[in-house]
């Protein structure tokens, strides 16, 4: 049989979200496939794929490719025919046994797929009628040369291949890839589509039936999925190893790494020796950028490691994706802290779910202090301040739940990279309106300056104690007054006969007051 190229002439259906099917995906985010398959385990869903459109233009070039070797760990394939040595069939001497049933593997697009899978049933033993009922609408369609030899889609492989030789469904060496035992070549001239890798333990006997594998042999299976020629020259590094959902994501982190760098990294520098680095609010300040920007690191290196050789460092996702999750935390607090202070935040798992929960707790906790900061609040201009800041924390907060709401509608293959290109947006977006908070000279927040020389009289020194509270001490022979909402503290001179009073109470200080005296 030719290696057949897939064609596919029908509109494809909508693509629905399988919270299930993901978490039966091993090494969904690596298209380097390596590992062992034992048939006692019946099914294996062993990864997603999205194939990239066909130019019609340059079609060999835009194909997406799937090839790879398939063969048994330890026992041999039984003799099938004359053209097979018996001296190379039993070249091992230590097995007495060899593999007579041979299994699938199996490439579907999603509306095959999904009928495919839906009859599996990982917590039932499986059965031949099993393996009837999954296969059933695949058998009608799909390219056999012993049962169905007028099938027109090239689905199945039937493993496991000899090793050293090409898969017995593969009779024209000049179609499989060079070193390889199988090839798949997959032409899509509509539009992108989602490819399912699978291996089922059926087998379709001379009968032409299905019939469930129950002798327990172990396969060792070494795939790979791109998107172009593997035989030719690469012409995009950052989409040739990418499922289609993930072509640009390197674009993305590079471009958000570069804005960290040349927008918020300056402006700190130029303002940081200004200020009392040892303050909560600056250390909060500084930590959820550096956050931020340590965390798209990451994901932007293994995603530079994946286009190099297909495989990454997918520990450097799940470290970058932490490190974000931590810095939204501390940016959480700071907004919470800042409103505090003024008065006296890929969604389909469980983890993500209970951070929306959280988040809007927050954000309730968020309204609740910033209500408490307005009500006595009777400066016209300090209040409008209060109102633009709620409302833009407020969005902040609610966002992510409308976004989940937005990319519903938006196709999977482009989900993924609409959603994080807004996080990593809005996050960056989040560090320049914080900075304008903290720095303006609009702001009615004052982080204490760093003083180059001291005042002889007429001034009080401000200490912070571990909570972030501003103890106030006078000097002797000094006079001072701290403003807290409508009430005045007054630290008289030992003169007044009276003992000298410490001031705690929150950071009220950080704020401007146009009633503070001298």
């Amino acid at each position: 049989m030719f290696t057949s190229i897939i064609y596919i002439k029908k509109n494809c259906s909508r693509l629905v979200y399988l919270i299930f099917l993901l978490q039966q995906i091993q090494c969904i985010n690596s298209l380097h496939l390596v590992g062992k398959f034992d048939t006692h385990s019946f099914f294996r869903l062993l990864t997603k794929f999205g194939v990239q459109k066909t130019d019609q233009h340059n079609s060999v070039q835009t194909y997406g490719y799937i090839y790879g070797n398939i063969s048994a760990t330890n026992q041999p394939l039984c003799l099938k025919s004359s053209e097979t040595p018996l001296s190379k069939l039993f070249a091992n001497q230590n097995l007495s046994t060899c593999i007579s049933k041979d299994i699938y593997f199996t490439i579907l697009d999603y509306d095959y797929f999904s009928y495919f899978y839906k009859y599996h049933h990982p917590h039932l033993k499986p059965t031949s009628e099993t393996c009837q009922q999954m296969m059933k609408n695949i058998e009608k369609i799909a390219y056999d040369r012993q049962c169905f030899n007028t099938g027109k889609e090239d689905f199945l492989r039937r493993i496991p291949c000899e090793k050293g030789q090409l898969c017995p469904d593969e009779d024209k060496p000049q179609n499989v890839i060079s070193k390889q035992q199988f090839t798949f070549k997959i032409q899509d001239i509509n539009q992108p589509r989602f490819w399912y890798l699978s291996l089922i333990a059926c087998h379709w006997n001379d009968k032409c039936q299905w019939e469930v594998v129950n002798d327990s042999y172990e396969i060792d299976y070494d795939i790979w999925i791109v998107n172009g020629n593997p035989e030719a020259k690469i012409e995009n590094r950052f989409e040739y190893h990418f499922s289609y959902d993930l072509h640009d994501i390197i674009e993305i982190y590079l471009i958000c790494v570069l804005l960290y760098i040349l927008i918020p990294l300056p402006f700190v520098l130029y303002n940081i020796h200004s200020y009392q680095y040892k303050h909560p609010i600056i250390i909060a300040y500084l930590l959820f950028q550096f956050l931020f920007f340590i965390g798209n690191l990451f994901c932007l290196l293994h995603y530079l490691l994946y286009a190099y050789n297909g495989i990454g460092l997918y520990v450097f996702v799940q470290i970058g994706n932490l490190t974000t999750i931590i810095g939204e935390s501390v940016l959480i607090l700071l907004l919470l802290f800042i409103a505090k202070v003024i008065d006296s935040n890929h969604y389909q798992t469980f983890s993500n779910y209970l951070s929306l929960l959280l988040r809007c707790f927050v954000m309730l906790l968020f309204v609740y202090e910033l209500k408490e900061t307005t009500r006595e609040e009777k400066n016209t201009e300090k209040l409008q301040f209060f109102h633009h800041y709620g409302a833009c924390c407020m969005v902040w907060f609610i966002y992510p739940t409308a976004l989940i709401f937005i990319m519903s509608f938006v196709t999977e293959l482009y989900r993924l990279k609409l959603i994080i290109s807004v996080v990593t947006l809005v996050n960056f977006l989040s560090v320049l309106i914080v900075s304008y908070i903290l720095f303006s000279p609009k702001s009615f927040l004052s982080i204490p300056k760093i003083s180059k020389q001291r005042v002889d009289h007429d001034c009080s020194s401000t200490n912070y104690n571990n909570n972030g509270f501003v103890k106030n001490t006078p000097y002797v022979h000094a006079k001072s007054e701290l403003t807290i909402g409508n009430s005045t503290f007054h630290a008289h001179s030992d003169d007044d006969d009276e003992e000298e009073v410490e001031v705690y109470g929150p950071t009220h200080a950080l704020l401007n007051n146009q009633n503070e005296k001298a």
